[in-house]
Formats: C-alpha cells, sequence, structure tokens
C-alpha cells in the first residue's frame, strides 16, 4: 500500500500507482486465504481499501487514492498486533503456483519442492525466462532455491515473506535450469 500510495500522490506515476495496486491487491488475497479467523475482517478492509483506491484513481483523483491507502495503512498498523507467523507449512499444493514476494511483484512458479537435508525443504522456484501461455515453450528460466518457510501458500498464489525483486530472485542459488529438467 505505501508504494502505490507514494506513486499516486506523485501524480506523475499513475500507471505504476495502478501496478502497485495490482500489486497490494495479490498480496491481500494471498492473506485473504491464509488468515486466521480474527484476521480476516482486517483483510477484507484492507482489499476494500485497494478497491476505493483504484474507484479514485478511475475517477481521475490520484491524490484521494493515496489518501485512501494512507489512511488504511495507518489503520491496520494501529489494530494489527505484529504477533505470529501467517501461513501453514509448505506442501505439494504450492507447485505451480505463481510466486510474488512481500509487495505483490511477481517473481515467478513453483517448479517443485526437494528436502536438502532432514528437516531442511527447500521450494525451487522458476525465475525470468519465457514461458508461453500453454507451458509449452520454456526458454531462458532458472531454477532457484528458497528456504520453504519463507513461503506463504494461499489458494491460487504464493507469497515469498521478503521484498526480493525479480532480478535478485534470479540471483538465488541455483537449482539447475529449467531446460534440464
Amino acid at each position: 500500500m505505501d508504494n502505490a500510495a507514494r506513486m499516486l500522490a506523485s501524480g506523475k506515476e499513475r500507471f505504476q500507482g495502478i501496478r502497485s495496486l495490482d500489486d497490494a491487491r495479490r498480496v491481500a488475497r494471498i492473506l485473504r486465504d491464509v488468515a486466521p479467523p480474527n484476521g480476516h475482517a482486517m483483510v477484507r478492509f484492507g482489499l476494500q481499501a485497494v478497491k476505493n483506491a483504484r474507484h479514485a484513481v478511475q475517477n481521475g483523483d490520484p491524490q484521494a487514492a493515496a489518501q485512501i491507502l494512507r489512511s488504511a495503512r495507518d489503520q491496520l498498523l494501529s489494530r494489527s498486533s505484529g504477533r505470529g507467523k501467517v501461513g501453514s507449512p509448505v506442501d505439494s499444493s504450492a507447485v505451480g503456483k505463481l510466486v510474488v514476494n512481500a509487495e505483490g511483484k511477481r517473481i515467478g512458479r513453483v517448479d517443485r519442492l526437494e528436502q536438502t537435508s532432514p528437516g531442511v525443504q527447500f521450494a525451487v522456484l522458476k525465475v525470468g525466462g519465457l514461458v508461453d501461455l500453454f507451458g509449452f515453450l520454456d526458454l531462458g528460466n532458472e531454477l532457484v532455491g528458497v528456504p520453504a518457510e519463507q513461503l506463504v501458500v494461499g489458494k491460487r498464489m504464493v507469497a515469498l515473506r521478503s521484498a526480493i525483486t525479480p532480478e535478485q530472485a534470479e540471483n538465488l542459488p541455483r537449482f539447475g535450469s529449467a531446460s534440464s529438467r
């Protein structure tokens, strides 16, 4: 929300602001899937704020959209306890899902899960490159590993607990290339 509010408030980066709103919505949807029952109201509030901000931008008022997001952020921070971890252990349901970072930016897809040593599980992500709509064409992708405990698995997407960029993701420890599989 902060990123979208900052871009919308500048007035110069409306397109990037809209993209940041989409990113915030992706993260909120994952949180909606994994939030404990007492957190659902907060997630719904956040999703509604993103929707209202998008509506304000579409009506030509990016400043109002930025204010909506800042207000929602402040209310969410004042309500949150800051305790506990969201999510459950990573299992095979994560394979094939889109991976986004903590800011909602697309990173890649979960290719597989690997046990590197007893008790240490890694999610192997397919990052970079090009994949066509049907999955037949797969050029230039790299397989990189992230500790499974850094993932939050939602119904349709997986979130990394960090704000790693797509470029930084390509520099994570390699697990072979996607074309070698």
